[in-house]
């Protein structure tokens, strides 16, 4: 069965286009089924922001160090700091670039690279490699993933804590109108339908340092988000 309309979020954004593999292929799966699908612009610079920008970080480590050993260790060290997404993407980004390398062999590498080459540097080159191929193919696919790209406007503002990332985005709705076929006639047989136009007006809040569950206060939270959006949203208008 087809549905209608589905609006695609950074995270389908990113695995249709970064992890092909496995969660791309469901995330495909899951869009078929809709008749339109609709991709806001905020999602496109998120993406870019954040995934992409992780993907980029190893990739520049593979490029700056030239080693495979070094890169995962420099992985290592910033899996123990608050930036966990950047490490656990990072992570996927090599598993991403193992699966394109499977039908690699020792023989195309030595072709390539030499007899003489370690292994470390060739891990670090056709790694390398993959990961570049990825981040250039995704930013050029980038629009194509979805049937339409809503247009929209941004705002971020971060403190020392935490931040806030306002959408401001237009959007369509159709609705038809099922007619009883005694009244039919009435409408010369065809069924009215009627186009709503929005403004969604949409905030996102998130945290600047790593947060234990036991730590959040969900209440709280929904009181600084009312608060925000009324203090705050002058500054995005």
């Amino acid at each position: 069965m087809t549905k209608e309309k589905a609006f695609v979020d950074t995270t389908i954004l990113t695995d249709v286009l970064l992890k092909p593999h496995v969660k791309g292929k469901i995330a495909k799966e899951s869009l078929s089924k809709f008749k339109e699908t609709e991709l806001p612009v905020y999602a496109i610079k998120e993406f870019k922001a954040g995934p992409l920008n992780n993907f980029k970080w190893i990739h520049d480590k593979l490029a700056i160090t030239g080693s495979f050993t070094d890169s995962l260790e420099a992985l290592h060290r910033m899996s123990m700091t608050p930036k966990r997404y950047t490490t656990s993407t990072a992570i996927e980004a090599l598993r991403e670039a193992a699966v394109t390398l499977k039908g690699v062999t020792n023989q195309i590498l030595v072709d390539k690279y030499g007899a003489k080459a370690s292994p470390d540097a060739t891990l670090c080159a056709i790694f390398r490699a993959s990961i570049k191929t990825s981040i250039f193919k995704s930013w050029k696919a980038r629009r194509s993933v979805t049937t339409n790209t809503a247009p929209g406007m941004t705002l971020r503002i971060e403190d020392d804590t935490k931040g806030r990332f306002f959408h401001l985005r237009c959007m369509s709705r159709n609705f038809e109108i099922s007619i009883p076929p005694v009244f039919r006639k009435e409408f010369d047989a065809t069924p009215p339908s009627v186009t709503q136009s929005l403004v969604v007006f949409d905030v996102d809040f998130f945290t600047q340092v790593q947060v234990q569950v036991g730590q959040l206060n969900i209440v709280e939270w929904i009181k600084q988000a009312n608060n925000t959006v009324k203090r705050d949203a002058e500054r995005f208008f």
